[in-house]
Order: structure tokens, then sequence, then C-alpha cells
């Protein structure tokens, strides 16, 4: 799993320095349902999300800070960056990386409080500023820790700007 989190990471560092094509110019909110480690446990997965709008002076980043839980009752509270890469005027493949602080309930131990994820949507803006997507991430400690399991998530996430 690890070799998945490099390998996000180091796609996400080979794409920031282009800009997108079209940066959106507003704030939006993301819900999200999903399964939580899906390879393994797969207990329900919820989260909400805010993205503000893109950074144009950083190479149209996304800011985002987060909140998801599952029906394990762990829950994590996230902020990273997203950065958009639009296929055409409808879709847009969006990776992302953010650092999560990780409460364990009855769910999988990750080895600690600090995680980190990496992951990626594909979604289809229903209009300029709503848009469905699926995501799938991973959440781990990067070895940080003397367990490491991590865990992948898919989900699917409705966001709209307000």
């Amino acid at each position: 799993m690890q070799h998945t989190t490099v390998s996000l990471l180091a796609t996400f560092a080979l794409l920031s320095p282009l800009p997108s094509a079209h940066a959106e110019p507003y704030n939006a909110l993301s819900i999200s349902a999903g399964v939580y480690d899906v390879l393994e446990n797969e207990s329900a997965e919820f989260g909400i999300e805010y993205r503000f709008a893109a950074l144009e002076s950083v190479y149209n980043l996304i800011p985002t800070i987060g909140f998801s839980l599952n029906s394990d009752e762990d829950y994590w509270l996230y902020a990273g960056l997203r950065y958009d890469i639009e296929f055409s005027d409808r879709w847009v493949f969006t990776p992302h990386v953010a650092v999560s602080h990780y409460e364990n309930g009855d769910g999988i131990d990750l080895g600690g409080n600090v995680q980190f994820r990496s992951g990626a949507e594909l979604a289809y803006k229903l209009d300029n500023t709503t848009r469905v997507g699926l995501g799938m991430y991973h959440l781990s400690n990067l070895d940080q820790e003397d367990t490491n399991p991590g865990e992948e998530s898919v989900i699917f996430t409705y966001s709209f700007s307000y």
C-alpha cells in the first residue's frame, strides 16, 4: 500500500506545476458516502469537505478541510490540497493529498493519530457549480509508526458552491 501512496504523491507533484485550464473561482461544500477499508473490513463512511476557491497565484491548487467518520466509530479531521484537471467541459479528474488527525473507535487501528491521505476523484459537472463524483483514497501513517496497515476508501461525492 505504501507504493500506492508514493505513486499518488509523485503524480500530484508532477501535475501540480501545470495550470488548470479553468480554475473554479468559488468555494464549495462536498458531502460524501462510501465504503471505508474497502479491501478488508468494509464499514460505511460519511464525510463533509469544504473546498476553498482555487489559488490562482499557486498553480490553481485548491485548499480543503474536511471531517469523515465511519460506522466503526473511527473519525478523522484533515486539511490538504486538491488540483483539478479538466478533460472536457464536464469531466474533471482531481488528485488530492492531506494530513489527518485520526481517532480510532472500533475499526482498524492505523497505528497512530497522524495519518496521510492521498487519492483521486473523477467527477462530472452537472452545471458550473455542481458536481457528482467517484473517488478513492488511501489513508496511512507512511510508516511513521511501528504498525501501518493503511486502508482504502471508495466514496461517492456531491459538491456544490453556494
